[in-house]
């Protein structure tokens, strides 16, 4: 009976640990909110980022400290819009393990003062003011990628114009190794200049392209190799520089017509309280594994 038990407890376990990694890309991807960046002051759309605190997304357009950046609630709807922004802003994103929202300007491989933490107000609001975090981010490859954040392994990930990823630590600023994506695998697609997202439940980089048909992609985030290929509906633009993120599980592309970036839901991805039960679930079956052992 313990032996049967014991063989119980370990498919139950393994049956866990399967549902919570059985998630997948989509062939098509679907759409999902809309970002409008009407009447945001500036020119060249950068990226954005997700704060789950405030349920609010972060973005802005770059080129200058003067220009413009703008929150929006878990809708798509507009909650504040801030001019100046006082920041060349190129990435922004949400460190879990701080939980503060950073920043990347322009230049911050050159310039310790362009990394820095953004401050918000007590509703999650821009207020114009940074603090300093005080490393110079020298692994960066060049003045203009925006860097996007590896929480569980507090790295950052710069791409360039390549098919290159650079991994720079956050807390020296060095690059430590670099990732080749396998873009011969997907067709040799043209990408966006200086982004990339990153998914941390598939480990894996987000991009996408026209080259074949308007497309999100998919590499591992360890070897680079080709993942998924997931169409994209609608009308895409071409890939430029910057003007697309990969925050809150969707992929989002700046639509110049619309002058908003669309939202994309582009694999599965476990609800918080199904990652919750699962977990649960782990735990009971180990005591009571314990219990009777």
């Amino acid at each position: 009976m313990e032996s049967r038990f014991r063989q119980f407890s370990i498919l139950a376990v393994f049956s866990l640990l399967t549902v919570a990694g059985n998630s997948q890309f989509f062939t098509t991807a679907t759409p999902t909110i809309s970002l409008s960046l009407g009447n945001v002051d500036g020119s060249t759309p950068m990226i954005v980022a997700w704060h789950p605190d405030f349920d609010q997304y972060y973005g802005g357009r770059g080129g200058s400290t003067t220009y413009g950046g703008r929150v929006w609630d878990a809708a798509g709807n507009i909650v504040q819009t801030l001019a100046p922004i006082n920041n060349d802003l190129r990435s922004i994103y949400y460190n879990s393990n701080s939980s503060n929202l950073e920043t990347i300007a322009y230049n911050s491989r050159f310039n310790s003062s362009g990394y820095r933490t953004v401050v918000l107000d007590s509703n999650g609001l821009f207020t114009g003011n940074y603090t300093n975090i005080g490393v110079t981010l020298s692994g960066i490859p060049d003045s203009q990628p925006a860097p996007v954040y590896d929480a569980a392994r507090n790295l950052l990930y710069a791409f360039n114009t390549s098919s290159t990823v650079t991994v720079i630590s956050p807390t020296t600023g060095l690059s430590v190794s670099t990732i080749t994506l396998d873009v011969s695998a997907a067709g040799y697609p043209s990408l966006p200049n200086y982004a990339i997202g990153y998914d941390a439940y598939h480990d894996a980089f987000i991009t996408y392209t026209t080259t074949g048909g308007a497309r999100a992609l998919a590499f591992s985030a360890t070897t680079g190799d080709f993942l998924a290929s997931i169409a994209l509906p609608g009308s895409i633009d071409a890939p430029y520089d910057w003007r697309m993120s990969y925050t809150n599980d969707q992929l989002f592309i700046y639509n110049s017509l619309a002058d908003s970036y669309q939202g994309f839901s582009i694999s599965t991805v476990p609800e918080p309280s199904t990652i919750s039960l699962l977990v649960l679930g782990l735990i009971t079956v180990v005591w009571v594994w314990r219990k009777r052992g």
